[in-house]
């Protein structure tokens, strides 16, 4: 599902994509969906993505596809965090992607009962990523 300017020439990804879309009428409607709500991030203020945020809802429950109308739902549930984020531009991206390395530290180590040794392993994890070069 890569942005239609970022298909690769070289391997006819731009073919390949035009082929799938005709044959399926749900995933153009989705594909060109997808390619709209790229335009949320780019309102200027509350109201604009406010606005933005309901017209593609109401576009997306329009499709009747199970998949998009549970999606509009979700935007809908979280439509006041989305628009939160057009006012402050912050996000919490790096906090879970942290979060998601501990999860996956965890996962690794599923047979320790240490958690006196869990701690330094996290610090190491963040410091190695993080680490000041002095």
């Amino acid at each position: 599902m890569k942005h239609f300017y970022n298909l690769d020439a070289t391997k006819n990804e731009e073919e390949q994509l035009q082929r799938a879309l005709d044959l399926n009428r749900d995933l153009y409607a989705a594909y060109l969906l997808k390619e709209d709500f790229d335009e949320f991030w780019e309102q200027e203020d509350e109201v604009s993505a406010s606005r933005f945020l309901l017209r593609w809802i109401q576009t997306a429950e329009a499709s009747n596809i199970p998949e998009l109308r549970c999606f509009a739902n979700t935007l809908r549930n979280h439509a006041d965090q989305l628009i939160n984020y057009i006012t402050c531009e912050i996000t919490t991206g790096h906090l879970e992607g942290f979060n998601n390395k501990i999860k996956t530290m965890k996962r690794q180590a599923y047979d320790f009962r240490d958690l006196e040794f869990f701690k330094p392993k996290i610090l190491a994890l963040h410091n190695a990523r993080y680490k000041l070069v002095g």
